[in-house]
């Protein structure tokens, strides 16, 4: 489960932070986590994105959430980012089935895409491997995980893993080989 926290909801937004989380829907339960938070000032191409209205929006967020751009949260190049998260992705991606879930059919797997294009990286996954997990929690509307700090693009990426092993444990067996 992939989730991104941005500056603008363009698909060409500027990455604030990348959360990951591995997790099993066979097994029914998380793994391996990934977290980085990106220094803006790694941002060299006018390509990316950033909304006034997204970062007034950031603003009004609550404490925990706004950590994110203390002087003291590390912080790492976007270039650096991608490719950490692609050594954590090829990791788990030992065959085609590995799915890269993220929260909307055109948010965090494009916006992701558009970094990894923009940086000139390839993207370690294939386009038959996005998945959409907002599709997924609107059709069961009363199953949802939360807790943690709100915006915090890992603590998103485990409740959303964590609202698709609800949602896939009910049907164990029926779906799931």
């Amino acid at each position: 489960m992939l989730d991104l926290e941005t500056f603008s909801p363009s698909p060409r937004a500027m990455i604030l932070s990348i959360g990951a989380v591995r997790f099993s829907l066979d097994k029914l339960e998380l793994g391996d986590e990934f977290y980085h938070v990106i220094d803006l000032t790694s941002y060299d191409d006018p390509t990316f994105d950033f909304s006034p209205n997204t970062f007034y929006w950031w603003m009004g967020q609550g404490d925990e959430a706004k950590k994110i751009f203390d002087a003291d949260t590390v912080k790492v190049g976007i270039k650096k980012a991608l490719a950490e998260f692609t050594y954590f992705v090829k990791n788990s991606n030992s065959d085609s089935s590995v799915l890269i879930w993220g929260n909307g059919a055109s948010f965090d797997n494009v916006i992701i895409r558009h970094a990894y294009e923009v940086c000139k990286f390839p993207v370690p996954w294939s386009h038959k491997q996005d998945v959409c997990f907002r599709t997924i929690r609107r059709m069961f509307p009363h199953t949802k995980v939360e807790g943690g700090v709100a915006h915090n693009a890992l603590q998103d990426a485990k409740n959303q893993a964590l609202t698709m092993i609800q949602i896939f444990s009910s049907f164990k067996g029926e779906f799931i080989p």
